[in-house]
């Protein structure tokens, strides 16, 4: 089993290696699993991002990081918003009623910490990858910002790692584990 989780960390610390000198260009959001794109950023190809009526193209960038397992944007001194974050609203008020909230009509505390987090004009840039065992990585970014990825589960897919718009396969770990059926 040793043997495995080194080979793991070893195939994992070469993929991530490709995000550093990357800008953190985008963040977006399905459900509840969270994209980071990296590098120069560009339209989405249709087949990638349909156009929508009531929602423009979005951008990718050069990689593009999904992640489906707990995670956290953090500073030395704070989390500045996680996975959790999702299901906690931006503001309550004394007529605030959790079962009439909605996170995704009513808004929650992650899209608005990283909505604000990409309109400042600080580039945060990512300067090295730490990894510790099982896929949990921290990606170390400018300005004393990390971005903290642990998976939790002995199953299901954590995250993956790949250049939209490039036919070639995903890097994707899942069950804390280089998933090679899917790479």
């Amino acid at each position: 089993m040793s043997l495995r989780s080194n080979t793991d960390n070893a195939e994992i610390q070469s993929a991530l290696a490709n995000l550093t000198g990357l800008e953190l260009g985008a963040a977006h959001r399905a459900a509840d699993m969270r994209m980071f794109h990296f590098g120069t950023m560009r339209p989405a190809a249709p087949s990638i991002i349909p156009s929508r009526k009531d929602k423009p193209r979005g951008m990718v960038g050069d990689f593009a990081l999904h992640i489906q397992c707990p995670w956290r944007i953090e500073t030395e001194n704070e989390i500045l918003t996680g996975r959790s974050d999702l299901w906690e609203p931006v503001q309550e008020s004394d007529e605030f009623r959790y079962d009439e909230w909605d996170y995704e009509k009513d808004g929650n505390k992650q899209d608005d910490v990283i909505t604000e987090f990409f309109s400042s004009n600080e580039k945060a840039v990512v300067e090295s990858v730490e990894l510790t065992l099982h896929g949990q990585f921290v990606l170390l970014l400018t300005h004393g910002i990390r971005i903290a990825v642990f998976p939790s589960g002995a199953v299901a897919e954590d995250w993956r790692l790949f250049r939209p718009g490039i036919d070639e396969a995903h890097f994707v770990v899942a069950g804390g584990r280089v998933d090679r059926d899917e790479t």
